[in-house]
């Protein structure tokens, strides 16, 4: 089975049926991704940017169509947000698994400089929370909305009478550095300072902190259907399997995004990218 977190881009919502970059707003950005894994499609991303005076936040949708010689064919869906505040950064964010009617939720919110993680199982979903889970699905994968406060508290509220967590645990700021799903923003604010060389990254699906090496391979202009995108080639390396390569487009004016990333999982290599018309 794929790895939901790496489908982290990071990560936007209540969007989408759009299968390229929406109309070029600065505060709003609307992105659709198809997945490749081994060559094959398997599924689609859409992620959602949207910047105002106070942070910006980044909503993801993911579904997964996945084949396993023990279970057969099964789907799996991620609704993932994630809020920034301005001159604080990460201040909450809240991470939806489906698979059949089991569910893994994961939230983090900041108290101050430290953070309480929560880790939720529930085995059986109720009819009820099936019904809003599919209904805020199909909202965010098929309709254009700028209303990305509407949309986290409509996944928010969720569950959340579900108040018996499975695990706990608290981690100070200081022990991360950015999200994956915040990276290409991490990268624009570095500005034109050499990157760092090592970033502890938090998966805020998994509640883990992984210390990568980070690479810079400079611009690299790359072909994405029918279009020429100049993007910035960075890798990311934990010397426990291939690297993860991304390609970042580089707006000062925007917000910027993932244009494509690429590795290898526990299923073969995997390819995100972008759609355009």
């Amino acid at each position: 089975m794929m790895n939901t977190r790496l489908l982290t881009l990071y990560i936007a919502p209540l969007a989408l049926f759009f299968s390229t970059v929406m109309a070029e707003e600065p505060a709003s950005r609307v992105l659709n991704y198809d997945v490749l894994s081994s060559g094959q499609d398997v599924g689609e991303v859409t992620v959602k940017l949207s910047k105002n005076s106070d942070g910006y936040t980044v909503i993801e949708h993911s579904h997964l169509k996945v084949s396993s010689w023990w279970s057969g064919d099964f789907e799996i869906t991620s609704i993932q947000s994630e809020t920034f505040q301005q001159g604080v950064g990460l201040v909450k964010s809240d991470s939806k698994t489906v698979y059949e009617r089991e569910a893994h939720w994961s939230k983090v919110n900041a108290h101050g400089d430290q953070f309480l993680a929560e880790f939720t199982v529930i085995d059986k979903m109720t009819t009820q929370e099936a019904k809003q889970f599919s209904r805020l699905s199909f909202a965010l994968s098929r309709k254009a909305s700028d209303n990305s406060k509407e949309a986290i508290s409509l996944s928010e509220t969720l569950f959340s009478n579900r108040n018996k967590p499975t695990h706990k645990e608290e981690f100070l700021r200081s022990s991360f550095d950015t999200t994956f799903n915040n990276l290409p923003l991490f990268i624009q604010k570095n500005g034109t300072q050499p990157l760092p060389k090592k970033l502890n990254i938090l998966d805020t699906e998994e509640l883990e902190i992984s210390t990568v090496s980070l690479h810079d391979l400079g611009v690299e202009t790359i072909q994405v259907g029918k279009q020429k995108i100049k993007t910035r080639h960075l890798t990311l390396s934990d010397n426990k399997s291939k690297p993860l390569h991304l390609w970042i487009k580089e707006d000062a004016a925007s917000l910027p995004y993932f244009v494509r990333y690429t590795g290898e999982d526990e299923d073969g290599p995997f390819d995100i990218i972008l759609k355009t018309q």
